[in-house]
């Protein structure tokens, strides 16, 4: 189950519509094979989520899919931080809850400060609402959990620009590209 569950979340963060899809098939397996997986669930939740932006799926049917399995991973483990960086993403992205969102990436922060997804999360969060300011400490711990991931890299680099660092935006988003040539984000 846990390999499987890492297939998965190697996928979910090189995040196109087929990589998304087995990232899903991959949690599947692992859910299969371990039905109280909390942090399986909580992938597939993310994978749900970024399917919308990634393939252009319905938010109206990815959404619902992606509450009911944060939903299954939180009565699992209530105190998963995958679950609640999930959750968070949902109240940002869909719900448009924004201080209900930051609640539960800090919440998955505090439970979990080495998950980079949530501190990447917590730094998307804050730039998209005007708060590029405090980004920084968050992108760069982000990068430092995971070093390897495109998505991290590219989103931190982004994010750092936005909070006027500018040269270490280009240097991150250039090791996007060393890390993954043909990414899209």
């Amino acid at each position: 189950a846990y390999r499987a569950y890492l297939r998965g979340y190697y996928k979910l963060n090189r995040p196109n519509a087929a990589n998304l899809g087995e990232a899903l098939a991959a949690f599947r397996e692992a859910i299969d094979r371990d039905p109280t997986c909390a942090r399986a669930w909580a992938g597939t939740a993310s994978a749900y989520r970024a399917l919308v932006i990634t393939a252009d799926r319905d938010p109206r049917e990815m959404f619902p899919l992606a509450k009911a399995a944060v939903a299954r991973a939180l009565a699992i483990d209530p105190d998963s931080a995958e679950a609640y960086t999930a959750k968070g993403f949902i109240e940002f992205w869909y719900d448009w809850d924004w201080p209900r969102s930051e609640a539960s990436l800090r919440h998955a922060i505090a439970l979990n400060p080495n998950l980079a997804e949530a501190q990447i999360a917590l730094a998307h969060l804050l730039v998209n609402i005007g708060r590029a300011q405090e980004v920084e400490p968050y992108a760069r711990r982000a990068i430092a959990l995971d070093p390897l991931s495109p998505i991290v890299n590219s989103l931190a680099g982004s994010f750092l620009g936005a909070a006027g660092l500018k040269e270490e935006a280009r240097r991150q988003i250039d090791k996007t590209l060393e890390l993954e040539p043909d990414s899209w984000v």
